[in-house]
């Protein structure tokens, strides 16, 4: 836990005072007020722009935006980086829509689509994020020490097991709010159980399994390619715009959980550059997951 420590302190006090933080987060704050009050998504109706191209543009802006401010200047390197994490995030959003209407055309009984959908949109995720950096790894392969990093060998679990225990009463306390019950747990059995076809037992688990793998996709977005496979690009300069476009990422969901994947981002953004791994990034991220999924199964049985 002390090394863990120590790797965020160290970078924090190297970058001590540096100006590019505060813009940093200036313009974060600007996004978060434009798009929780409305005003980012009014755009679409002003300019008559398709969800599609909006969600495009947007993704352009912000990548651009995040990294001149820690970049100052971008060289054809980093441009390419760039247009890439675009096109591989844009692919991510319109395979979700192809699996979206592939399901409706297939007809499945009610009872079953929930389940179905649920857990093939987690393979969807880890598909879409993974494929596109398969490509990409041929051309960086020779400066990396592995695929992303997939490698145990600066992972620790017990610094991260000790995290995740003191955002256990954090994640209980949450877990006491209607917010919280009417999005967790995840998947709520009830439905597919219902025809008989499967137990709650089975529905469930297969559930989390795949729900697991979308944080395996997640990590390897953006904790492998955005920063170990940015580092190449653009130095440790690349771990700043990295958690701001993660915390970008989660517009639409809750407003405090979006602020928190900026500092979460942050952090498990320089714990990957320090140890070559997202083992802890995924060991945190699905631990997170799995408690506040646990935490809202505890809540339903407390008022059954």
């Amino acid at each position: 836990m002390k090394q863990i420590i120590g790797y965020i302190k160290g970078f924090i006090l190297e970058d001590y005072g540096n100006i590019r933080y505060f813009l940093s987060v200036l313009l974060l704050v600007i996004l978060f007020v434009s798009y929780y009050t409305g005003g980012i998504q009014s755009l679409t109706t002003i300019y008559r722009l398709e969800a599609n191209i909006f969600y495009l543009l947007f993704l352009c802006f912000i990548f651009l935006a995040f990294y001149l401010i820690s970049n100052t200047r971008l060289n054809i390197k980093q441009l390419l980086f760039i247009i890439f994490s675009v096109a591989t995030l844009y692919f991510n959003y319109e395979t979700r829509n192809l699996s979206e209407e592939l399901f409706n055309s297939l007809q499945l009984n009610p009872k079953l689509y929930n389940w179905f959908y649920k857990c093939f949109v987690n393979f969807q995720k880890v598909a879409a994020l993974g494929i596109p950096l398969f490509i990409v790894y041929s051309l960086q392969r020779k400066e990396l020490n592995n695929f992303y990093g997939f490698s145990s060998k600066g992972f620790n679990a017990r610094p991260y097991l000790i995290m995740l225990l003191f955002m256990l009463p954090l994640i209980i306390g949450a877990s006491m709010f209607p917010s919280f019950q009417n999005k967790y747990p995840r998947y709520k059995p009830g439905l597919a159980e219902e025809l008989g076809l499967i137990s709650e037992f089975v529905s469930v688990g297969f559930f989390e399994l795949t729900y697991f793998l979308r944080f395996v996709g997640v990590e390897a977005f953006f904790r492998g390619f955005l920063i170990i496979g940015g580092v190449l690009v653009f130095g440790r300069k690349a771990i700043l715009p990295a958690a701001c476009i993660y915390s970008a990422w989660h517009f639409g969901k809750p407003m405090g959980e979006a602020i928190g994947a900026f500092f979460g981002g942050y952090v498990l953004g320089i714990l990957a550059y320090r140890t070559q791994s997202i083992f802890g990034g995924i060991a945190i991220h699905y631990g997170i997951a799995l408690l506040m999924e646990l935490a809202a199964w505890g809540t339903i049985i407390i008022r059954l």
